[in-house]
This record gives structure tokens, sequence and C-alpha cells, in this order.
């Protein structure tokens, strides 16, 4: 089992165009395995059916990112979901907000288990963590 970040295809074009790492919000939300990945998608309303639900320590809209870029790398903070108690497979960094047109625009993918034929991640009063500190992309 390996984790996979993929790009959606238009986010290169608005990586230094639209969006400002340090003032704009993003959010990592988790998704169950209902989400089939195209890379075509552009805004959340193409997986919001597949978030994972709003109960104990998980809310509505995932964590919100403090992120960072040089024009080259995109970082953020470590994200630590606490005791977390959920099942899922997948999750999308969204640039919150209206810009060029698109509202909550999708960044990127994660895939948590790259297997075939995987399935969901059962967490049970867990801490998850999802390391980005170290570049969660480059372009």
């Amino acid at each position: 089992m390996a984790t996979v970040l993929t790009k959606y295809a238009h986010t290169n074009r608005r990586f230094k165009k639209s969006w400002n790492w340090d003032a704009d919000t993003f959010q990592l939300r988790l998704l169950n395995s209902s989400y089939n990945f195209s890379d075509t998608h552009t805004i959340w309303t193409d997986c919001s059916s597949a978030e994972i639900a709003a109960t104990g320590n998980y809310v509505t809209g995932g964590q919100t990112l403090t992120c960072w870029s040089d024009n080259t790398k995109v970082s953020a903070d470590d994200v630590i979901f606490t005791n977390l108690t959920h099942i899922f497979r997948q999750g999308v960094i969204v640039r919150t907000g209206t810009v060029d047109g698109l509202t909550d625009a999708l960044v990127c993918h994660y895939l948590w288990d790259d297997t075939s034929g995987g399935t969901d991640i059962n967490l049970s009063s867990i801490d998850f963590l999802v390391r980005m500190s170290n570049g969660v992309f480059t372009l």
C-alpha cells in the first residue's frame, strides 16, 4: 500500500497565476472509495458526495492548511487528524472561494491505498498524520 499524490490537470496554470499560497485558504478533505478520480475534475462538487461523514473528530470541509510556496514547490504544515474514527481511502486539497471562475477548486488528490481493488482504510481512535512540510508537490 503506497500513497499516490496527483495534481489535477488545471493546477499547474493556476499555481503561479491565480492562487496565493501564503494568503488563500486551502483545506484537506477526506473521501471514501466511492470517488472515481479524474484529472479533469476542477471543483469540489465533482467529488463532494464522497466526503466522509462529519462526526466526532472530522468536520465538514476537512482541515485548513497553512501553506507556502517558493514558486517551484508547495509546502504546508503537516496535518494531524486526532483520534480519527472514520473509514476513508482518499483525500483532496481544495482552494476555497472563487477565483478564475472556479468555486472551491480542486488542487490535488491523495490516494492512500493504491493496491488493485484497494479498500477503504478503517481507523479507530488513532492520530492520522499527513506529511506535507517536505513539499506537497513541485511544478
